[in-house]
């Protein structure tokens, strides 16, 4: 192998490395952008969404809405307001939604969950996926923990989800 040979070789390297290193920056600003439209978007969605009346001993789940029009499969933004009545901690909790009408089951939720002191009200921000059926669906949204206590009936909250064509 001569000189010029591992000159050339090394040039066509060089080259090659500056073009990968030149996609891959140009992969990541696209990725980075796209992210960062998509959490913007996320952002103003949950501004929009109004605050729910905070929940009290006497109301001890709150809704920002108790009836909800969309498209099937749109994400929709849910504020819950949840007063912890009990004695002791609340840790890891978060609400559902669940028994909805028309055979469409739970729904599947996106929620942190928190850790909620007594006597103490928290509001959480749940995203989730719009049923795919028309028409309107009447679901339950609860709070596991309290799902244990004899007043079960005062501790939920009836939200109605309307698809729309």
């Amino acid at each position: 192998m001569t000189k010029r040979a591992a000159l050339a070789l090394s040039i066509n390297a060089i080259v090659i490395l500056i073009i990968a290193i030149t996609m891959l920056g140009l992969a990541l600003g696209f990725t980075r952008g796209m992210f960062g439209k998509v959490t913007t978007q996320m952002e103003e969605k949950i501004s929009e969404e109004p605050e729910p009346a905070a929940a009290s001993a006497t109301d001890p789940t709150t809704l920002s809405r108790e009836v909800i029009v969309t498209q099937a499969e749109e994400n929709e933004i849910l504020k819950v307001s949840v007063y912890n009545p009990s004695g002791n901690v609340w840790t890891d909790e978060k609400p559902a939604i669940i028994e909805c009408s028309d055979g469409i089951g739970d729904l599947t939720v996106n929620v942190n969950t928190r850790t909620i002191k007594p006597t103490e009200s928290v509001t959480y921000t749940i995203l989730f996926d719009a049923p795919v059926v028309a028409g309107s669906h009447l679901c339950k949204v609860i709070v596991p923990s309290l799902s244990g206590t004899p007043e079960f009936g005062k501790y939920y909250k009836e939200l109605t989800i309307k698809i729309v064509q």
